[in-house]
């Protein structure tokens, strides 16, 4: 495949791992034209929905493997059976196990999802490289950071095109700004999230910050330039 193929390839398994079988609808949304080049990987339902049989396996195996830990954190494996002490031991492995498995399902989730908060997340992480990852905290953070734009900016649908490219923009602004101000230089999402409106006031009182560049001009003038071939 090429790399656009391959893009799009990547784009229909996340969606088929987020939203189940697929809708010509949905592909097409997805991935337009290029649909015609890689629909040989996937197969189609009774009920003519498209999905990938081996992401459907992946899946189907990790619901297995997760279902006979929880069955072992309830003792209810052979070791528990024929020796308390062991089965006991066993357990305790096993819950440390199944920690191990969710976060790393978390990880996977989070590199490989699609979703608003998720890009976000991602876009800051590859903005500050040596960024001390937290992902329960920052994806709240993030959450918190972007309901308030929502009412800021009374978003209806994070979801449409224009909305979320806003959103995205307006955090690309402020991790600007962050680079820029060794105060901000080391604090977490958090520390962003529950200052938020100061960030916004900075936006709506430029004159109260000096050569800073993050002006709501600036930021419209940004959002107008990335997304000026889409108009």
């Amino acid at each position: 495949m090429t790399f656009e193929e391959k893009g799009a390839y990547i784009e229909l398994l996340m969606l088929q791992f987020n939203r189940g079988h697929m809708t010509s609808h949905m592909v097409g949304q997805t991935v337009g034209q290029i649909w015609v080049n890689i629909q040989d990987k996937f197969k189609v339902d009774p009920k003519g929905l498209f999905y990938n049989e081996r992401l459907e396996m992946e899946q189907e195996k990790r619901k297995t493997f997760t279902g006979s830990r929880k069955n072992n954190l309830l003792g209810k494996n052979q070791h528990t059976k024929n020796d308390k002490k062991r089965g006991h031991m066993t357990s305790h492995m096993e819950n440390e196990n199944e920690n191990v498995n969710e976060n790393r399902i978390k990880d996977e989730n989070l590199l490989n999802n699609n979703s608003l908060i998720s890009v976000v997340c991602r876009n800051w992480y590859n903005k500050f490289p040596t960024y001390t990852k937290d992902q329960d905290q920052d994806y709240k953070a993030v959450n918190n950071i972007v309901q308030f734009m929502v009412r800021q900016h009374s978003i209806v649908d994070i979801n449409s095109n224009t909305d979320r490219a806003l959103i995205i923009t307006t955090m690309e602004q402020i991790a600007a700004e962050v680079e820029k101000a060794p105060f901000w230089a080391n604090k977490p999402l958090k520390s962003i999230a529950n200052n938020i409106q100061e960030f916004y006031n900075n936006i709506k009182n430029p004159k109260n910050v000096k050569n800073n560049g993050f002006t709501r001009e600036g930021l419209q003038a940004a959002f107008d330039a990335r997304f000026a071939d889409q108009k």
